[in-house]
C-alpha cells in the first residue's frame, strides 16, 4: 500500500499528537508497547495437573500447531509454565492466560485420551472468564484465544458459533495492524505476525465457503507479506513432514481462489468456460504445492500434512457441484455429477496413501488429525462415490470415516445422512426403480447434501436457510426463555463437545457405520449381478441378490415371501 513520505522531521509533532489525540486516534502498534499492568491475571487455582497440562501441550503441537502454527512454541512454552510458578509477583496478562488455556482446551479435544478430552469444555469455559470483552486496548493474544475458540466450537460442530468468534479474532489482529506489511519487529515477531494474519485469512475464507456464509477478509485491504522459514526451522523437513510455513502458504493459495469461487457461485448455473477458466487456476495453484503433496505423487502421506490437499479437492467440488441446481440444464447437472466423482476420486486417492504404512499409530494419527472440515468433505466424496458405483474409491473413504467415528460429532451426523443416502439407493435397486437417477430430483437433493443449507439452496423455495436445520425446538430455547422461571441455566461448556445435531429419534435410528458398509457391499453386489446378466444373456441368467433388509426393517418384512438378501448374509467388516 502507498504511503506518503513526510516532508520534515516531525518528532515533535508526532509525541504531541500522541498525547492530545487521546480518545480520537490510535497510534500504529510499536514493539515497544508496554503492557497494561491493570490488566494482569489473578492467581489461579483451576490448573489441571502437569501431567495433565503437559499432555494436552504435546496434543496441540502435535496435531494443531504443525497444520497452523499462529504461536513461537519455545517462547510459549516457558510462559506457559510460568503459570505454575509459586512466585506470582511476575503475573501473565489476563489475554495470555486465556491464551494459555484455549490451548490446553484444544489440545484436550484432540487428544485420543478420552478422559482428558472431556476436560476441554472446562478449559474453554475458563478462558472465557479470562477474555474481557470491553478493553479498548486489545492484545494479540485475546485475537488467538478468539481464534482458538473459533477453533475449538468448529470442531465440536458449532459452525455458527465459530463464524461468530472467528469474526472478533479477524477484527482484532486487524485492530493490531497485522494485515498491513510495516513496522521495525525482530526476525520472530515479523513472521508470527505474518502466520498469525494468514492463519486467520485462510480460516475465514474456507469456514465461510463451507457455511454459505459471507467472507470478512478482502484481498483489496491487506498486504502482508507471505510466510517464510525462521532460522530454527532450516533443515528439520523431509519429504514426509514438509516445513509448517510451506504447508500454510499452499493453503493460502487455495484460500485465495475461494472469494473468484464464491463471486462464481451467484450465478444460477457456472458456465463451461469459467469452469475450465477456474480449473486452471486450480492447475497453477497445485504447482506451489509441496512435491510430496501433489495429486500425481505417490509414496505414504503423514494424516497430518494432508489438509491442504482437503481444502484443494474440496474446492474443486464445490466449484463443479454447484451445477447440480435444477436452474443448470441436463447436461450441465450431468457433467456437475461426473466431475464431483473425478474429484472425490482424488481424494481417496490422499487418504490411500495415508494407509499405506500399516500401523496402529497409523491409524491413531488417521484419526486425531481428523477435523470437521475433512469429515466433511470425505461425506461429500462418498456420497458422490456411491451414486456413480466407485466402490472402490468408496470402500477407501469409508475405512476413514469408520476409524474417525464419533470422534468428531459431524462425523456421526454425516453418517446418518450417508446411511439414508444409501438406503435410498437400495429402494430404486430394490424395486426396479433404476432408470435414469440424474432425473430423480428426491435423490439428487440427498446427493446435494449441504448445498441446500447456503444461499445456493433450491429445496426451500424462499425460506431461510442455515446451518440447524435439522435441531428441532424443543432444542433451541434461548436462554433468556429460562430466566426468572427458577430453571437452572447449564454453564456454557455442558453441551460443547457432543452436539452432532441429532435427535434421541435419530440415534435410534442410526445403526452406525458397519450398516453403511452393509448397504454399499449390497448395492456393489446388485450392480455386479447385473452388469454380468447384460455381458453374458443366456436362457437361465443368474438371479442375483434381489432384496436388502436392514436390521430396522427386518421385523416389518419378516412375512415377505420373495427371495432376497439379507444384511446377516453379507461378509462382516
Amino acid at each position: 500500500m502507498l504511503k506518503a513520505r513526510p516532508p520534515q522531521d516531525l518528532s515533535a509533532a508526532r509525541a504531541q499528537l500522541s498525547d492530545v489525540g487521546r480518545g480520537i486516534l490510535k497510534p500504529p502498534i510499536a514493539p515497544s508497547t508496554p503492557e497494561n499492568p491493570d490488566r494482569r491475571s489473578p492467581p489461579l487455582s483451576a490448573l489441571p495437573s502437569r501431567e495433565v497440562a503437559q499432555h494436552c501441550l504435546d496434543s496441540y503441537f502435535e496435531c494443531f500447531h504443525r497444520r497452523i502454527s499462529i504461536l513461537h512454541w519455545p517462547q510459549f512454552r516457558q510462559r506457559f509454565w510460568t503459570l505454575y510458578s509459586e512466585d506470582t509477583s511476575p503475573r501473565m496478562t489476563r489475554e495470555t492466560t486465556a491464551l494459555c488455556f484455549c490451548v490446553l482446551a484444544v489440545g484436550a479435544l484432540l487428544t485420543s485420551d478420552s478422559t482428558i478430552k472431556e476436560l476441554s469444555g472446562n478449559f474453554i469455559t475458563l478462558a472465557f472468564s479470562f477474555i474481557d470483552f470491553w478493553a479498548d486496548s486489545i492484545g494479540i493474544d485475546q485475537g488467538l484465544a478468539c481464534f482458538l475458540v473459533s477453533i475449538y466450537l468448529s470442531e465440536t460442530n458449532k459452525k455458527s458459533a465459530s463464524y461468530v468468534w472467528l469474526g472478533s479474532s479477524v477484527r482484532v489482529v486487524q485492530d493490531r495492524g497485522l494485515h498491513v506489511q510495516g513496522g521495525h519487529w525482530s526476525s520472530v515477531e515479523g513472521e508470527l505476525r505474518k502466520r498469525i494474519w494468514y492463519s486467520l485469512y485462510v480460516s475465514d475464507r474456507l469456514l465461510a465457503t463451507e457455511m454459505g456464509r459471507p467472507m470478512l477478509i478482502n484481498d483489496e485491504d491487506c498486504d502482508t507479506e507471505y510466510p517464510s522459514l525462521l532460522e530454527e526451522e532450516e533443515g528439520i523437513a523431509d519429504s514426509f513432514h514438509p516445513q509448517k510455513p510451506t504447508l500454510l502458504l499452499a493453503t493460502v493459495h487455495v484460500a485465495r481462489l475461494l472469494g473468484p469461487l464464491a463471486r462464481l457461485c451467484r450465478s444460477l448455473c457456472i458456465t463451461a468456460e469459467a469452469i475450465r477458466k477456474f480449473e486452471g487456476h486450480l492447475a497453477n495453484c497445485m504447482q506451489v504445492f509441496p512435491l510430496q503433496l501433489r495429486l500425481e505423487a505417490g509414496g505414504p502421506l503423514d494424516p497430518l500434512v494432508i489438509a491442504p490437499l482437503i481444502y484443494f479437492q474440496n474446492a474443486r467440488i464445490l466449484l463443479y457441484r454447484h451445477n447440480m441446481s435444477p436452474a443448470c440444464s441436463r447436461e450441465q447437472r450431468s457433467a456437475a455429477i461426473e466431475n464431483c466423482t473425478i474429484a472425490a476420486q482424488g481424494s481417496a486417492g490422499v487418504i490411500s496413501r495415508c494407509f499405506q504404512i500399516e500401523s496402529e499409530e497409523t491409524e491413531l494419527r488417521l484419526k486425531v488429525s481428523a477435523t470437521s472440515f475433512m469429515c466433511t468433505h470425505i461425506w461429500r466424496c462418498m456420497l458422490f462415490l456411491a451414486f456413480k458405483q466407485s466402490w472402490r474409491a468408496f470402500h477407501v473413504l469409508l475405512r476413514y470415516s469408520t476409524l474417525v467415528n464419533d470422534n468428531k460429532p459431524v462425523n456421526t451426523s454425516c453418517g446418518r445422512h450417508l446411511d439414508s443416502f444409501l438406503h435410498k439407493l437400495v429402494e430404486k435397486w430394490q424395486y426396479k426403480r433404476v432408470q435414469n437417477m440424474e432425473e430423480d430430483e428426491e435423490l439428487i437433493v440427498l446427493l446435494s447434501g449441504d448445498l441446500q443449507g447456503g444461499t445456493n439452496s433450491w429445496i426451500w423455495g424462499n425460506s431461510e436457510t442455515g446451518t440447524l436445520l435439522s435441531r428441532r425446538q424443543k432444542h433451541s430455547r434461548t436462554p433468556q426463555a429460562t430466566q426468572g422461571t427458577g430453571e437452572r441455566v447449564e454453564p456454557f461448556h455442558r453441551d460443547m463437545s457432543t452436539d452432532s445435531l441429532m435427535s434421541d429419534e435419530g440415534m435410534q435410528r442410526w445403526e452406525g457405520w458397519h450398516g453403511i458398509y452393509q448397504a454399499a457391499q449390497w448395492l456393489e453386489e446388485v450392480q455386479r449381478s447385473q452388469h454380468q446378466q447384460q455381458q453374458h444373456m443366456s436362457t437361465q441368467p443368474s438371479a442375483g441378490p434381489q432384496r436388502f433388509e436392514s436390521s430396522a426393517g427386518a421385523e416389518s418384512n419378516a412375512n415377505n415371501t420373495r427371495s432376497r438378501m439379507t444384511i446377516a448374509s453379507i461378509t462382516d467388516l
